[in-house]
């Protein structure tokens, strides 16, 4: 049997990604958003954990999680009106 038959890093599927977002990503990134803009105790946890956000796989939740981020920067909470308004500012 070849390597490529037997599930070897490279095999039918392409080479290995490390930058392949994984299965459920994005429904843990919207979880994660969701906790932010809902205002939970967990959200100064979420800013100190992800940092800049580069984690998010998807760059749509990026560009929201790095909205928040500077709302919350400026010591305000990132509510979804809030987040909203510094998206189409």
């Amino acid at each position: 049997m070849s390597e490529s038959k037997r599930g070897i890093p490279g095999d039918e599927y392409g080479p290995p990604n490390v930058y392949r977002p994984l299965p459920g990503a994005a429904g843990a990134e919207q979880a994660v958003l969701g906790l932010i803009l809902e205002g939970s105790e967990a959200t100064e946890r979420i800013f100190q954990t992800l940092g800049t956000g580069r984690c998010f796989s998807n760059g749509r939740h990026r560009i929201v999680y790095q909205a928040a981020l500077a709302i919350h920067r400026e010591g305000k909470q990132p509510d979804l009106p809030t987040v909203l308004d510094e998206l189409t500012a």
